[in-house]
């Protein structure tokens, strides 16, 4: 995430890993609860005294069945102390024929341990029940708007990534820069590819739009949406372009005084209401941008 210091909240976090290794928690106990069982198998055969015996094909296979899962498990989630210890269990419990029910038992405990040990490292976080799809999620605004603004990918599931998380002004972030790649779009669809800035000299000098200010791309996306305008007959494709530019701009000026400019200037902080609307806001611009053919 950009902005990390916001995410270490008292109360929020209740045990170990972050956010963008998204933990699969029910693999982790499947695992655990396997490997009890067959410990469990392996005590009843001890309590019989049997411990000493070989133990079945059937069993041996489960062992070995789930070491193997313990591993792949581990590898998804970078649990990689756990895996060298489970692999040297594995090593020892490799030939059925000498392995008897305590020595099975003991490396079972051993697997079990070190994935705990392992895990005890980590801190997960708790995403809210209604925050699930905003994990790790490019398509939070919806499959037509990454295919149209492919660059702003990135920051759209950053965005969601920092709401399930309770980062609520780095979602704000993130979201004001997905607008940015929404008004570069908008710019270049209307052929302003540079921003023209007038020195105390009087001489123009033309900046790249990723350099230029918002201000100044507004105002002059504004002057070019009213001389397209003013070509145009009364009628539909008028009135459709109207309805589309006028509100498109009014919207991103609003967004820059509202949202941008504060939060880019450290002047505020958002909590999880304000986020999530404020993700609406810019969930429907985009949306609207990408529904007028905008797209980069």
């Amino acid at each position: 995430m950009t902005i990390a210091g916001e995410c270490h909240r008292p109360g929020r976090l209740w045990s170990l890993w972050d956010i963008m290794n998204e933990f699969v928690v029910i693999e982790i106990v499947d695992v655990f609860q396997n490997l009890q069982l067959l410990q469990d198998a392996c005590g009843d055969r001890i309590t019989l005294d049997q411990g000493h015996r070989h133990i079945s094909d059937a069993l041996y296979d489960r062992a070995v069945k789930t070491a193997h899962k313990a591993i792949s498990m581990c590898e998804s989630a970078g649990l990689d102390d756990a895996i060298k210890r489970i692999k040297i269990s594995l090593y020892h419990i490799d030939n059925p024929n000498k392995m008897d029910a305590s020595s099975l038992a003991t490396e079972l405990r051993n697997m079990s341990e070190a994935l705990l040990f392992n895990i005890a490292k980590y801190r997960f976080l708790q995403v809210n029940s209604g925050l699930i799809a905003c994990v790790d999620n490019p398509h939070l605004f919806g499959e037509p708007v990454k295919d149209a603004f492919p660059s702003a990918t990135h920051d759209i599931r950053e965005a969601g990534n920092c709401l399930a998380a309770d980062c609520n002004t780095a979602a704000v972030f993130h979201l004001m820069r997905t607008v940015e790649w929404g008004l570069r779009a908008l710019a270049a669809d209307l052929g302003l590819l540079k921003v023209a800035r007038r020195k105390p000299t009087g001489k123009v000098k033309y900046v790249p739009l990723p350099y230029s200010e918002w201000e100044h791309i507004i105002d002059q996306l504004q002057a070019r949406v009213n001389a397209k305008l003013q070509k145009l007959s009364r009628g539909t494709k008028k009135q459709e372009l109207q309805e589309f530019y006028n509100p498109a701009l009014q919207d991103i000026r609003g967004i820059k005084d509202a949202w941008r400019n504060h939060v880019m200037h450290t002047r505020r902080e958002y909590t999880s209401t304000e986020a999530l609307a404020i993700l609406e806001h810019v969930r429907r611009l985009m949306q609207a941008m990408q529904k007028a053919g905008i797209s980069e």
